[in-house]
């Protein structure tokens, strides 16, 4: 399992919350879980590859 601890996007801030959960959305190989901490960040899971590179591959094009 490869994990992201995404630093940015604690479960405290709406924004982040909800950008978490859409990465999800967006990739649904993709996992979410929170760290214990005090304040709580976001953090993404995958199977084999790196959840930015899966997140990356996700993204829609700006320019199709």
């Amino acid at each position: 399992m490869v994990e992201m601890i995404c630093s940015g996007l604690p479960a405290s801030w709406v924004n982040g919350w909800l950008a978490a959960v859409g990465a999800t959305q967006l990739e649904p190989s993709l996992t979410l879980r929170w760290t214990p901490d005090k304040l709580p960040r976001a953090v993404l899971c995958a199977e084999s590859v790196s959840p930015a590179k899966l997140l990356a591959d996700a993204w829609p094009a700006l320019y199709p």
